[in-house]
């Protein structure tokens, strides 16, 4: 079983800017230095852009980092799918999940165009897990009531004697 498995997987390679899901030029990654260390935009392979991979981290309600990538259009004007960072034994491309999504969703045309109806099935099923967990986490906190009480003032001990001229 676990064969059988293995041998229906792709492998995705990232070389030179260039992704290779089974040894085949599939699309151009490259990182955004603008926005953060964990984000890139993927190209189709004339150099059009379709995709920006943006990294967010958040801290969820027991304090842990969590991560995960938003998959964007290019313009940064629509978000199709959330999907989680997995850690990647021996180091590699983190992005690779959401390349991974993005391929086994047939959302890249072969000639390098997006398959929007593929786009909108994926982002149905893949959807917007972690965006609606820190919305949770956010109505959570703002509607916790928080009651500040002035300290009463001190009240002094003993005798209080004032001497007037």
């Amino acid at each position: 079983m676990l064969v059988s498995s293995f041998g229906f997987s792709q492998k995705i390679k990232w070389k030179k800017g260039i992704i290779l899901v089974n040894d085949v030029e599939y699309a151009l990654l490259k990182k955004d230095n603008v926005s953060s260390n964990y984000s890139f935009i993927l190209s189709n392979l004339k150099g059009v852009e379709l995709f920006f991979i943006k990294g967010v981290n958040y801290t969820n309600e027991i304090n842990e980092y969590r991560f995960y990538y938003e998959i964007m259009s290019s313009n940064l004007e629509k978000k199709y799918f959330e999907i989680a960072l997995k850690p990647i034994l021996g180091g590699g491309n983190h992005a690779e999940y959401a390349i991974k999504a993005l391929y086994n969703g047939d959302a890249i045309n072969s000639d390098g165009t997006i398959n929007n109806d593929k786009l909108d099935v994926l982002s149905k099923k893949v959807g917007f897990e972690y965006s609606k967990k820190i919305d949770a986490l956010n109505n959570k906190q703002s509607s916790q009531t928080i009651i500040i009480q002035q300290p009463e003032p001190q009240r002094r001990s003993g005798v209080n004697i004032n001497i007037g001229r």
